[in-house]
């Protein structure tokens, strides 16, 4: 590889050889001014392929960050809407007991509903105190609470 000197020097006969420059040492400095031109060129290029490595890089970073989110939230949608199915399912089956106890209801006899009340009627008062059992009776407050003498 040749030295930023040799090159400097060889553009600077090329540049006189083909009439370019006056003198030997315009020739240098055209020479070495368009080298400097050409490497910061270089340099610019480079960091600019650097640049659009570094930025394609991120983008690919980010595009799979953003397609595992999507992924995630098709999977997320997949199962709400399974969880939703089933939850329809079950308030459908949920209606259609109640649309059968209703059906139950109406096609019982009024003789029925009264003799299934009156056998519920009778659990319930033994499970009322004494005093409340026969309500129609009358009762004296003082059966209830004692007043006597306290000793």
């Amino acid at each position: 590889m040749e030295t930023t000197m040799e090159r400097i020097n060889s553009l600077a006969r090329e540049l006189l050889k083909h009439g370019i420059a006056s003198s030997s040492d315009d020739a240098y400095r055209q020479a070495e001014a368009m080298l400097r031109k050409g490497s910061e060129n270089e340099n610019s290029s480079s960091q600019m392929e650097e640049r659009m490595n570094m930025l394609s890089r991120e983008t690919g970073y980010k595009l799979n960050s953003i397609q595992k989110d999507m992924n995630a939230l098709q999977d997320d949608m997949a199962r709400l809407k399974k969880d939703f199915s089933q939850f329809g399912a079950d308030i459908n089956a949920i209606k259609a007991k109640i649309n059968s106890m209703i059906s139950q209801m109406d096609r019982l006899q009024p003789g029925e509903a009264k003799s299934a009340a009156s056998v519920e009627t009778p659990e319930k008062k033994d499970n009322l105190p004494v005093y409340m059992q026969q309500p129609h009776k009358d009762f004296s407050v003082e059966k209830i609470f004692y007043f006597g003498n306290k000793k």
